[in-house]
């Protein structure tokens, strides 16, 4: 073989060899879950069981003509939030929102045109009471009518100044409006002249005195909701307002829930519907009154009934529920979970997994992804961290030091005690009996047994700083990060925690060990960071992007990937020396990834999911 021959196999060599070294490991990345709705519903109108629409931010509108069995979107022509929506018959509506937007349609939806506010004041609700005659509420004591359908819309005097949140027409001259400052307004004229109500003793405080909507079922038969809890009613038009002593309103935060949508039907039947999750109904004019149970703890804005039975809820992250007895059981018409902002995932094998995130969501798989269903979390709060130590038991943990437990895969959900109530960021287990949580104020608990008790540990340094992330090699040696570049490490399980040599004060959002020499960390504005001595030294590296990278995983010591904001995947094939940014998928903000089964899970914003196989 002459020098020429040689000298070409072996540059072939080197090149076919860096080919290998730098390609993608694995392949594409795929959106496993992409809910329909990005946005959070603000009300929701039926002129039929079968025909309704919903409205939400964003200038979101959305419809159906088969009961809720299929919801398609519709082209508002505008980007401001749609606060309220109405309509008289299966043709002719209108919704308002920011800005003073009011847009109408006369086919349904299929087009919507703008019509002239005379005041460009936020308008916050609308009603109709017949094609003609309509009035809409909104921000400064604005109240506007309109007499054709809103091709001329005038500015009535409301005689107040605060935020008028609801308003409701029983005709064409008896409407009712409520707001800020406990404001509750009547007129017996269509609007020319408006005098005030008196609510309740006690009512009237309320949060910061706001009462939040008003519904009208005839001249005489109404009620309101608004802060703390407050749903008040009447039977003589407003003459004499009253609370219903029955109606105890859930506390799930120590308080009264807010309530935002109420709805009747009839005179006998009642729904409120607000913060948490809640969902109250009276069946008996308000003499009684019963919490029912949506599955989720959601914010519920809106609630419409077509009949005794049968009716819908709106709500945020894109949630539509249905039911077909009078709210004794819910079925959700979008995605399971809606659009919440997921978390965290937790995959124990190819097939089965958990993801968790806001107002409670948990969700599980059993089939790799193709579906999930929502797991009844027992909790309202958003869950940050969801892990399992076996195919039966998991933890899961979030805000206001919420933690909940399950020892059957989750179809049951049990609160924990935890000994804070500071919002926890993270939750990890070594095995069965040894796991700790962190999060706010330098919180880190731990527990020896189980999670029957939990003891306070601490690096004694008093900063305070919130803890986000932590990573555990074995019972023994494990680092945590968090804000201002916090960076902590043990070798003794978090008997004693001392700090890591890393240094630029950059929250750090993410941590990763593959072996006991081996680690990253990434965090805001393009932070990251890495050791070969087992976190004796780090040394900043350069990823390219100055955007927040939020966590970070490794298949072995040359493989691995960052995730962060903006839809944003970075990958390297030499340990971390250099990045690639991968081609997006999404440009929804992506929180947490983890691996098992061959293949990489990802989530994030809007309740994204995203999935890549390994093998």
């Amino acid at each position: 073989m002459n020098r020429k021959s040689l000298i070409l196999i072996l540059v072939l060599f080197v090149v076919s060899f860096n080919l290998i070294i730098g390609s993608a490991f694995g392949g594409p990345w795929i959106v496993n879950r992409d809910p329909a709705w990005k946005t959070n519903f603000l009300d929701i109108c039926f002129v039929n069981p079968q025909t309704g629409w919903v409205c939400g931010q964003y200038g979101a509108i959305v419809s159906t003509t088969d009961g809720g069995k299929t919801w398609s979107a519709q082209k508002s022509g505008v980007t401001n939030d749609l606060e309220s929506i109405v309509f008289v018959d299966a043709q002719m509506g209108w919704a308002v929102g920011g800005s003073g937007t009011i847009i109408h349609t006369t086919d349904g939806g299929k087009t919507w045109s703008k019509q002239y506010s005379p005041r460009q004041s936020w308008l916050r609700s609308v009603t109709f009471a017949d094609s003609q005659n309509g009035w809409a509420s909104g921000d400064g004591g604005t109240i506007i009518h309109t007499k054709d359908g809103g091709k001329t819309w005038v500015l009535q005097k409301s005689e107040t100044n605060n935020e008028v949140m609801g308003i409701s027409a029983a005709s064409p001259t008896d409407v009712w409006a409520v707001g800020g400052g406990a404001t509750l307004i009547y007129s017996s004229d269509g609007g020319e002249n408006w005098n005030s109500q008196k609510p309740p003793s006690g009512e009237s405080q309320g949060q910061s005195g706001i009462i939040t909507n008003v519904y009208f079922t005839d001249t005489k038969t109404g009620g309101a909701v608004g802060g703390l809890g407050t749903l008040i009613g009447t039977e003589d038009g407003g003459e004499n307002w009253h609370s219903y002593p029955s109606a105890n309103v859930p506390q799930p935060n120590g308080m009264s829930a807010p309530l935002y949508g109420i709805f009747f039907y009839k005179t006998d039947h009642i729904w409120a519907v607000g913060d948490f999750g809640v969902v109250m109904h009276s069946s008996d004019g308000g003499k009684t009154w019963e919490v029912q149970d949506p599955g989720t703890g959601i914010r519920f804005a809106g609630v419409f009934f077509a009949n005794e039975n049968e009716g819908w809820l709106a709500g945020s992250a894109g949630t539509i529920l249905h039911t077909a007895d009078s709210g004794k059981t819910w079925e959700v018409q979008t995605d399971p979970g809606g659009s919440d902002d997921l978390r965290s995932v937790y995959f124990k094998d190819a097939n089965t997994g958990w993801v968790c995130g806001k107002a409670g969501a948990i969700l599980q798989t059993t089939d790799s992804g193709k579906t999930w269903k929502a797991q009844h979390s027992n909790t309202l709060f958003e869950m940050a961290s969801i892990t399992f130590i076996d195919d039966k038991n998991g933890w899961s943990t979030g805000d206001m030091g919420v933690t909940v437990k399950t020892n059957d895969g989750g179809a049951h959900w049990t609160p924990v005690s935890v000994g804070t109530v500071f919002k926890l960021d993270d939750v990890r287990f070594v095995g069965i009996n040894k796991g700790w949580l962190l999060g706010f104020m330098g919180t880190i608990q731990h527990t020896f047994d189980g999670g029957k008790t939990w003891i306070a540990q601490g690096d004694g340094l008093g900063d305070m700083i919130e803890l986000r992330r932590a990573f555990f090699l074995n019972e023994d040696k494990a680092w945590i990060v968090g804000q201002f570049g916090k960076a902590i490490q043990t070798n003794d399980g978090g008997m004693m925690w001392k700090p890591a040599p890393i240094y630029g004060g950059m929250d750090l959002n993410g941590v990763f060990f593959r072996d006991e020499l081996h680690g990253w960390i990434v965090g805001s504005t393009g932070t990251y960071v890495y050791t070969t001595d087992g976190g004796a030294t780090w040394n900043m590296g350069n990823v390219g992007y100055f955007g927040n990278l939020n966590d970070v995983y490794f298949k072995d010591v040359n493989n691995g990937w960052i995730i962060g904001a903006e839809g944003t995947i970075l990958e390297t094939t030499d340990g971390g020396l250099t990045w690639q940014e991968v081609p997006k998928v999404t440009d929804n903000d992506l929180y947490t990834i983890s691996e098992a089964g061959g293949a990489l899970w990802v989530v994030g914003k809007w309740g994204i999911i995203l999935k890549k196989t390994l093998e």
